[in-house]
């Protein structure tokens, strides 16, 4: 089996390609920077290294967080191996979501009449329309921030309000004080701390810590962080939920 994790260089002195074996893998680091789509020499001696040790192999590639919507780091190792399995963050944060807010509920003693829901977005899409009806149903109060202005958004925030009696604002500005639960799917807005509320941003997979990919993560932790010490990456460059994804690939063990 082939692994070849891929990070961002930080600096000139730290080794490009780093390889070590274990229990009969493979297991190569890459740490490429924006120079090295732009300087032949290096690119034609990664590949050809790559290619060495890896021929045509299946090869799992993890990128790290700042990669993986990389098109130009993505087209360039689907240029280099042939054979090969991208391994994907495993976000199940839509559908386990009512875990951790009903946790947060519990926890408060806050009954679901009075409860108030802010949804933050950047955008309308079906994902983002469906988990809003979904929550009108369920809180006595649910209103949206949107980092744009959007005419679809108004649209649909004025027939949900006309068919379905509800009274959906859409705010200029976010008051937190007033809201117990803001649910995030702005990649724009973040970093939202308030004491008295729940936040649950659904672009972070690390936050679903019941998913089965989160619990392998954490049963083969010990195993993964060795691996990355010896290539000299930081395992927080990764999602857990990644190299939990990865676990599973590989048959290490389930959750």
């Amino acid at each position: 089996m082939n692994i070849l994790f891929m990070c961002k260089r930080a600096n000139n002195k730290e080794k490009i390609i780093r390889k070590i074996n274990f229990n009969n893998n493979k297991i190569i680091s890459l740490k490429i920077d924006e120079k090295t789509f732009s300087n032949k020499l290096v690119g034609y001696t990664i590949k050809m290294l790559l290619k060495w040790h890896f021929g045509t192999d299946k090869t799992y590639v993890v990128m790290s967080d700042e990669f993986e919507s990389n098109i130009k780091a993505i087209k360039y190792i689907k240029s280099v191996l042939k054979n090969i399995i991208i391994v994907t963050d495993q976000n199940n944060l839509l559908k386990n979501d009512y875990i951790y807010i009903n946790e947060y509920i519990n926890e408060k003693e806050l009954k679901r009449k009075d409860i108030k829901v802010l949804v933050i977005i950047d955008r309308i899409s079906n994902i983002e329309k469906e988990k809003i009806k979904e929550l009108i149903g369920k809180y006595k109060v649910v209103d949206i921030y949107s980092t744009r202005k959007n005419e679809y958004l108004d649209r649909f925030v004025d027939e949900l309000n006309n068919n379905l009696g509800t009274t959906i604002q859409i705010l200029d500005k976010i008051e937190l004080k007033y809201y117990n639960i803001l649910l995030v799917f702005s990649q724009e807005y973040i970093n939202i701390k308030h004491n008295s509320s729940f936040v649950l941003d659904y672009n972070n997979s690390n936050l679903d810590v019941k998913s089965n990919t989160y619990l392998v993560y954490i049963n083969n932790k010990e195993k993964i962080e060795m691996l990355l010490r010896k290539l000299d990456i930081n395992s927080q460059n990764f999602k857990c939920t990644k190299l939990g994804k990865l676990c599973i690939h590989l048959k290490w063990n389930n959750a």
